[in-house]
């Protein structure tokens, strides 16, 4: 079974028709995409039933090969460390995998209960269901969306909650997949975070 370590890169497509941009947009109000933002989260693993720290860290910046300007994103887990390239504006964050050449996720903002939006992968959609104060084991974050995404392939299904706060990102997830045998759930959940 396949050990699942980054939040952000899951599914990766094909990318197509991206048009060249000019700058990265910092002013981003929902998703900070700065060099020397930073989070670790606590992640339980179903798969190999343990807990483990995953550290991300944007480190860099870098172009797609289209010239489009993006942050580097690593991630640090015990087994490796993986990048995806991040490019983000006022209505959106895409994060690309470490070949720059497919999609591993997508945000549109601004964030409001009800907003739906695919992800170019075979019935992969996002749909934000709910906005609450959620208390977490770092403290409580008034200005919580619950994203919940689901996504499908040939022998294969998943489905994932995000806990996102805008000007943070992602402050917990709960993620399981259904391949051939059992499931493999994961629950991350934030414990130290830099905003630069």
């Amino acid at each position: 079974m396949k050990n699942l370590y980054i939040p952000l890169y899951f599914f990766p497509v094909l990318l197509a028709n991206c048009s060249k941009k000019t700058a990265i947009d910092t002013t981003n109000s929902y998703l900070p995409n700065t060099v020397g933002t930073n989070y670790t989260y606590a992640v339980t693993d179903s798969n190999n039933n343990k807990t483990y720290s995953v550290y991300i860290a944007i480190v860099g910046r870098s172009t797609l090969p289209n010239g489009t300007p993006v942050s580097i994103w690593t991630i640090t887990n015990p087994a490796s460390v993986d990048t995806n390239y991040v490019y983000s504006d006022k209505d959106s964050a895409i994060f690309y995998d470490r070949t720059k050449m497919y999609i591993a996720n997508v945000y549109r903002f601004p964030l409001a209960v009800g907003a739906r939006w695919s992800i170019p992968y075979k019935s992969d959609t996002l749909t934000v269901v709910n906005n609450y104060p959620l208390k977490t084991t770092i403290g409580t974050f008034n200005n919580t969306f619950l994203l919940q995404e689901h996504g499908a392939a040939e022998n294969y299904h998943f489905n994932k909650s995000q806990w996102f706060v805008p000007k943070v990102g992602m402050v917990k997830m709960y993620y399981q997949e259904f391949y051939f045998g059992s499931p493999v759930t994961q629950y991350w959940d934030l414990i130290n975070y830099h905003i630069n």
